[in-house]
């Protein structure tokens, strides 16, 4: 389970973005983000729970979280943790180079996504 996830105010993810999970009017995809954002393992399979990662700005990524039948795509904003955020608890893995480090670690026909060491700094839904 990936440790020292924190949002750009340097509070914890679940807390600070638990009013905006609870919108997403999907279930899974609620649960599959909250999984995320606590660094439990999620697993991405192809036409059930599509992940992805590109670049954004301001030196973010967007790790995007898909559904292919819910009415909503969920993009996380993050980047790798830096010494400057003072995160107590962290993974004892690097988060860089970021986003190859939280996944997907290949799994058979399952991809598998774990983030640590990031700081989240949003959590928006988009029309899928």
């Amino acid at each position: 389970m990936g440790k020292g996830i924190i949002t750009s105010y340097g509070h914890d993810p679940l807390g600070e973005y638990a009013f905006r999970i609870s919108t997403f009017n999907s279930q899974l995809l609620s649960d599959d983000v909250r999984q995320l954002l606590s660094g439990q393992v999620v697993n991405a399979e192809d036409g059930v729970l599509e992940l992805t990662t590109a670049p954004a700005p301001s030196s973010l990524h967007r790790l995007s979280v898909r559904r292919p039948n819910e009415p909503y795509v969920v993009d996380i904003f993050l980047r790798p943790v830096e010494p400057r955020d003072n995160v107590s608890k962290l993974d004892g893995r690097s988060s860089t180079p970021s986003p190859d480090q939280w996944g997907p670690i290949p799994n058979a026909h399952i991809a598998q996504w774990e983030l640590f060491n990031c700081v989240i700094h949003s959590v928006k839904s988009r029309d899928n």
